[in-house]
């Protein structure tokens, strides 16, 4: 079994290797900062957007250096219509254990 040190230490791993956000607001990919958060073996990515960008925002993309997507949201699976206000979206991540039965 896989223990709890080692599903923190693949936290680190993950919040080290996202180091840019993207965002697809009204059909036009746009790079927005990028925050994250770690606690034990869950990490919180945070993309701002500024108050300037108004519309709707129908994908959220985490990059890593080399600008290879590590997490997307699927297609058609995520709309926000988004106002005149700074505001930073949440994207929860945990990471687990799945066992496989044989």
């Amino acid at each position: 079994m896989i223990t709890t040190f080692a599903l923190e230490e693949q936290a680190k791993h993950l919040q080290s290797m996202c180091v840019s956000g993207e965002i697809e607001i009204n059909g036009v990919t746009k790079v927005v900062p990028l925050t994250s958060m770690r606690v034990g073996n869950k990490v919180r990515f945070f993309l701002h957007v500024a108050a300037e960008d108004i519309g709707q925002i129908t994908r959220r993309i985490i990059k890593t250096m080399k600008g290879d997507v590590c997490w997307s949201d699927p297609p058609g699976s995520f709309n926000l219509i988004k106002n005149d206000v700074d505001m930073r979206i949440e994207i929860p991540v945990e990471l687990m254990w799945k066992g496989v039965n044989p």
